[in-house]
């Protein structure tokens, strides 16, 4: 059935574990990601991705599914804590393939540490999201 953050022993001394709160934590971290997407697309945060795309048709779509798999994990729908297990898994062989890259191909040191710092914090997050999904949902 998937997490159940407020199960009968929990709501009787009405505490969340360290590992509940992670949950909700991650969870809502998502949806905030979907609406600073959202927050693009729209054109209320300029950017030069939007203006050279004539749009932000990609970051609406981003952000909407952010936010609905966001809701969908605070919801504890299984299917969504599926469907974010191998998107952690995905993202972070994505960061690690871009880590490698940014090492390899980069003759300016700068530009590559910050690609390898922000690429290491992503992995974190999701590697926090994977720990938690794995350890309290049945996925």
């Amino acid at each position: 059935m998937g997490v159940v953050i407020l199960d009968a022993d929990r709501q009787k001394r009405n505490a969340l574990s360290w590992k509940d709160w992670g949950y909700i934590i991650c969870s809502s971290m998502i949806i905030l990601n979907g609406v600073f997407c959202l927050l693009i697309s729209f054109g209320i945060i300029p950017t030069m991705e939007v203006s050279k795309l004539d749009g932000g048709t990609f970051f609406g779509v981003l952000g909407t599914v952010q936010i609905g798999m966001g809701a969908a994990l605070l919801a504890q729908l299984d299917w969504a804590q599926f469907v974010m297990k191998w998107i952690c898994i995905l993202g972070i062989l994505a960061c690690l393939r871009t880590i490698l890259l940014a090492g390899m191909m980069s003759s300016n040191s700068t530009s590559s540490g910050m690609i390898i710092g922000i690429s290491l914090v992503m992995m974190a997050v999701l590697g926090a999201t994977l720990y938690f999904l794995l350890d309290m949902a049945d996925v």
